[in-house]
Protein backbone atom coordinates (compact mmCIF):
# COMPACT_ATOMS: atom_id res chain seq x y z
CA UNK A 1 0.00 0.00 0.00
CA UNK A 2 1.65 3.51 -1.10
CA UNK A 3 -0.22 5.71 1.81
CA UNK A 4 0.90 5.82 5.38
CA UNK A 5 -1.84 5.48 7.81
CA UNK A 6 0.27 5.98 10.94
CA UNK A 7 -2.18 7.59 13.17
CA UNK A 8 -5.30 7.39 11.03
CA UNK A 9 -8.04 5.13 12.72
CA UNK A 10 -9.87 3.12 9.31
CA UNK A 11 -13.46 1.21 10.58
CA UNK A 12 -14.10 -1.90 8.57
CA UNK A 13 -17.37 -4.05 8.20
CA UNK A 14 -17.58 -7.52 7.52
CA UNK A 15 -14.28 -7.33 9.10
CA UNK A 16 -13.92 -11.04 10.47
CA UNK A 17 -13.24 -12.77 7.45
CA UNK A 18 -12.71 -12.25 3.63
CA UNK A 19 -12.05 -9.31 2.04
CA UNK A 20 -13.10 -7.41 4.94
CA UNK A 21 -10.42 -9.16 7.01
CA UNK A 22 -7.47 -8.93 4.21
CA UNK A 23 -8.35 -5.07 3.89
CA UNK A 24 -8.00 -4.93 7.69
CA UNK A 25 -4.41 -6.35 7.31
CA UNK A 26 -3.52 -4.49 4.86
CA UNK A 27 -4.27 -1.01 6.27
CA UNK A 28 -3.17 -2.52 9.86
CA UNK A 29 0.36 -3.00 7.88
CA UNK A 30 0.54 0.13 6.27
CA UNK A 31 0.15 2.16 10.30
CA UNK A 32 -3.50 2.21 10.77
CA UNK A 33 -5.30 1.31 14.00
CA UNK A 34 -8.29 -0.85 12.83
CA UNK A 35 -11.72 -1.46 14.25
CA UNK A 36 -13.58 -4.41 12.46
CA UNK A 37 -17.17 -4.88 12.48
CA UNK A 38 -19.20 -8.32 12.05
CA UNK A 39 -22.32 -9.90 12.87
CA UNK A 40 -20.62 -13.20 14.22
CA UNK A 41 -18.68 -12.93 17.77
CA UNK A 42 -16.75 -15.15 17.64
CA UNK A 43 -15.53 -14.84 13.89
CA UNK A 44 -14.90 -11.49 15.07
CA UNK A 45 -12.79 -12.01 18.33
CA UNK A 46 -10.75 -14.65 16.16
CA UNK A 47 -10.06 -12.14 13.72
CA UNK A 48 -8.88 -9.63 15.92
CA UNK A 49 -6.57 -11.58 18.06
CA UNK A 50 -5.15 -12.93 14.41
CA UNK A 51 -4.47 -8.94 13.56
CA UNK A 52 -2.92 -8.73 17.06
CA UNK A 53 -0.34 -11.47 16.32
CA UNK A 54 0.50 -9.90 13.37
CA UNK A 55 1.44 -6.74 15.70
CA UNK A 56 -1.83 -4.99 14.13
CA UNK A 57 -3.40 -2.55 16.59
CA UNK A 58 -7.30 -3.57 16.21
CA UNK A 59 -10.46 -3.70 17.47
CA UNK A 60 -13.56 -5.50 17.48
CA UNK A 61 -17.30 -4.28 17.40
CA UNK A 62 -20.40 -6.96 16.67
CA UNK A 63 -22.65 -4.79 14.99
CA UNK A 64 -25.31 -6.15 12.17
CA UNK A 65 -25.34 -3.60 9.40
CA UNK A 66 -28.55 -5.15 7.87
CA UNK A 67 -30.15 -3.38 10.81
CA UNK A 68 -30.07 0.06 10.90
CA UNK A 69 -30.27 0.76 14.61
CA UNK A 70 -26.96 -0.06 15.68
CA UNK A 71 -25.38 2.43 13.22
CA UNK A 72 -25.57 5.62 15.10
CA UNK A 73 -24.08 3.98 18.30
CA UNK A 74 -21.21 1.77 16.53
CA UNK A 75 -19.80 4.73 15.33
CA UNK A 76 -19.81 7.18 18.13
CA UNK A 77 -18.33 4.41 20.34
CA UNK A 78 -16.07 3.66 17.82
CA UNK A 79 -14.52 7.22 17.91
CA UNK A 80 -14.60 7.25 21.88
CA UNK A 81 -12.77 4.01 21.96
CA UNK A 82 -10.17 4.93 19.60
CA UNK A 83 -9.83 8.25 20.02
CA UNK A 84 -10.52 9.22 16.29
CA UNK A 85 -12.01 7.45 13.47
CA UNK A 86 -10.31 9.08 9.84
CA UNK A 87 -11.95 6.57 7.08
CA UNK A 88 -14.73 3.89 6.79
Amino acid sequence: MKYQLAGKVVLISGGSKGLGLAMAREFGAAGARVVIAARDPVELSQAADWLLTQGIRAEARVCDFRQTKPLPRWWPASKRSSGRSTSW
